[in-house]
């Protein structure tokens, strides 16, 4: 029981983001080992301010360490293998978008992360469209009432 509180704990507490600093800046121990991240490409500020908190795993089926691997405080997915989301241009903000495509795509779970797919519209559209925005044509947002979005909301503003 104590370790399903601890977890518990964890998650709330990577809601802040002075949190989800920290464990990139600090790093993070696993099996004795002081894991840090590593990647000057994918900036940690973005990737904390974007929701992500750096959380290097054990692969269950491999045995094999996945040092670039993030998790996200909305959600709660992993993300791995982020290192092959850097942009061949070393463009941080394709790099990050790629990042948030990657997460998206993860499939342990039919509901899709609202946090992550609103903050990669929002880039997207200040990339390419100049930060217009139409979100009447976008499933998870035209209805303002939604109770995905309802909840999405009340976490944003909870914090």
């Amino acid at each position: 029981m104590d370790g399903q509180i601890d977890k518990m704990e964890k998650r709330y507490s990577m809601t802040k983001l002075e949190n989800r600093l920290r464990t990139f800046q600090d790093g993070v121990a696993l099996e004795k080992k002081k894991l840090k991240w590593s990647f000057k490409v994918i900036p940690y500020q973005a990737m904390a301010k974007l929701g992500f908190y750096f959380d290097p795993v054990i692969d269950p089926k491999t045995s094999k360490l996945k040092k670039d691997s993030v998790r996200c405080c909305y959600c709660h997915r992993q993300t791995y293998n982020v290192r092959d989301c850097r942009s061949k241009r070393k463009d941080v903000l394709e790099t990050l978008s790629n990042i948030m495509r990657q997460h998206l795509t993860v499939t342990d779970n039919k509901q899709v992360c609202l946090l992550i797919y609103l903050r990669n519209k929002l880039l997207t559209d200040y990339s390419f469209h100049m930060g217009v925005s139409d979100w009447k044509n976008y499933k998870y947002f035209s209805n303002p009432d939604d109770e995905n979005v309802i909840n999405l909301r009340k976490f944003t503003f909870s914090r």
